[in-house]
């Protein structure tokens, strides 16, 4: 039998955590104020991973292991789009893959969340990777920014009095 029969509102199981992922979006980035982004949209913007991944990582977060037909059913989502986001969790890192051989021939494959010390790991060094490469745009800007400005600014002439 499937851990995956029942769906738990992530929101229950994961608390605050999950909350804020389905908080609406806020002017923290207009006001320089809060904690930052959310959880979606540090997920969106660091790793390339829509609501869908996120939704299938928090679901299976809470069960051992599932297969797309119970993601496609218990998250109410297209299979195919289930798949194509499990393939995206699991090339990022975020989930293993198991094939399970049925006793009726042939296999059918199972997903599991990794375990959330691995996942932190993970998150960590990827957004230190991004923090570093935005800091290293930022700065060719800056620097081609300022020589074209220097390209384009005569030089004044000073008169003594």
């Amino acid at each position: 039998m499937s851990n995956c029969s029942e769906f738990v509102c992530p929101e229950t199981v994961l608390g605050e955590l999950a909350a804020e992922t389905s908080a609406e979006p806020d002017d923290r980035r207009e006001t320089g104020s809060g904690d930052g982004p959310s959880l979606p949209e540090l997920l969106r913007v660091v790793f390339d991973i829509g609501v869908v991944e996120h939704e299938i990582y928090l679901y299976l977060v809470q069960r051992e292991y599932c297969n797309t037909k119970e993601l496609s059913t218990a998250l109410e989502r297209d299979r195919s789009n289930i798949s194509r986001s499990l393939d995206t969790l699991r090339q990022k890192g975020f989930v293993d893959r198991r094939r399970r051989i049925l006793e009726s021939g042939g296999h059918l494959y199972q997903y599991a969340a990794r375990p959330p010390e691995q996942t932190q790991a993970l998150l960590i060094a990827g957004l230190e990777a991004w923090v570093e490469g935005a800091c290293d745009r930022l700065d060719e800007f800056l620097t081609t920014a300022a020589a074209r400005r220097q390209d384009r600014v005569e030089p004044v002439e000073v008169l003594e009095e």
